[in-house]
């Protein structure tokens, strides 16, 4: 049999992919911190549960020298398991500037550096297409494996760059049902996508490992359909409840003005100040308005590189279920979030900005 190690296992693409290989018969090794979940709220067997199925190895992959991520390969060779393939769905959970390069590209070097020197087959990293136009600090690590894994020629490897997930669009659609309105920056068309559903991009990702044609390079994958900007995703959302559609609209520019302010703050209170609040606590918070901004503007597409544009038609497409046809899901139906839900989808780089206010307080009495 296959035996596969899934680091990021309790992530939020990590439990589709160990749900989607368990389902098609893999031996399936599912890396996990001992507290997981937003907030670490879920405890090893609400883990257990969550992952029926796989075989649990419990892990923190930040830390100093990478041994504990040695340990988990080291653990399971005792075993007699001799791993075959290995995905990385790790991620920043912040998207903070040093998380970003602890976790998306030294803790899954680490993994993919333990697997060949234990001669795993396949490495399959979860990378994201936005890396096409590296303007965030997470976007630069992750290309910074990605360049690093074009350098092997001891294993084989894949980076997906999914376009989006349904994850990242249940914020507004709550808000909609709940009988509010669809909130939309400068009129809401500057950011078309063609997300995908999470369970079809876990099958993809475990195709890297099967099909050659999807290996030794980065892929690019959006879902079915057609590309949906956040208005017409609002239309659609309304249209499907029966209901005139509302929209909130705010300037982009509110971005830039957060942005200007929390850089001009790092820059002048930067980290180090052992005597002061200030001790590096502007970077990240620089950082998450950035990250908002990104997601409010940019298209979540391929970059057509003989146009230099976005294109929804040149962005791949795998799967069978539509943006649009989850939005009318997901807006009718009691149960249409139910995935999403469970995960704390929502706004994250918000709620990260929200937490290091509420953090710092304290300390500015």
């Amino acid at each position: 049999d296959t035996v596969v190690l899934v680091g990021g296992a309790t992530g939020y693409i990590g439990r589709f992919v160990v749900k989607q290989l368990v389902a098609r018969g893999y031996k399936t090794y599912a890396m996990a911190r001992p507290k997981s979940g937003p907030g670490g709220a879920r405890s090893i067997e609400d883990t257990r549960k969550d992952l029926a199925g796989a075989e649990l190895v419990f892990c923190d992959p930040v830390d100093k020298d990478g041994a504990n991520i040695q340990r988990v390969y080291d653990e399971l060779n005792g075993k007699g398991v001799k791993v075959d393939a290995v995905i990385s769905c790790l991620a920043s959970r912040t998207g903070g500037v040093r998380d970003s390069w602890e976790v998306d590209y030294l803790a899954s070097k680490r993994l993919l550096d333990c697997a060949r020197a234990q001669g795993a087959a396949h490495f399959t990293l979860l990378g994201a297409i936005c890396v096409q136009k590296p303007l965030l600090e997470f976007h630069r690590a992750k290309l910074a494996l990605f360049e690093y894994m074009k350098t092997l020629d001891d294993i084989g490897w894949t980076d997906v760059r999914p376009t989006a997930y349904f994850k990242s669009l249940v914020a507004p659609i709550q808000i909609a049902r709940w009988g509010g309105a669809y909130s939309t920056f400068d009129g809401g068309a500057s950011n078309p996508n063609k997300a995908m559903a999470e369970e079809e991009l876990a099958d993809y990702i475990i195709d890297c490992f099967e099909k050659p044609e999807q290996q030794q390079r980065a892929l690019p994958i959006g879902g079915p359909g057609r590309a949906l900007d956040i208005k017409q995703q609002g239309e659609v959302v309304f249209e499907a409840m029966g209901k005139e559609p509302t929209f909130n609209e705010a300037p982009i520019g509110i971005f830039d003005v957060i942005i200007g302010g929390l850089s001009w703050l790092d820059k002048t209170f930067p980290g180090g100040k052992d005597d002061s609040f200030l001790n590096g606590k502007f970077e990240d918070p620089a950082e998450f308005a950035k990250i908002g901004k990104f997601y409010a503007t940019e298209p979540m597409l391929a970059i057509n590189p003989e146009t230099g544009r976005y294109d929804p038609g040149y962005t791949p497409e795998h799967g069978t279920i539509s943006l649009e046809d989850w939005l009318k899901k997901a807006a009718t139906q009691k149960d249409g979030l139910d995935d999403q839900l469970e995960q704390g989808a929502g706004l994250a780089s918000f709620a990260n900005l929200t937490k290091w206010a509420r953090d710092a307080m304290p300390k500015m009495s």
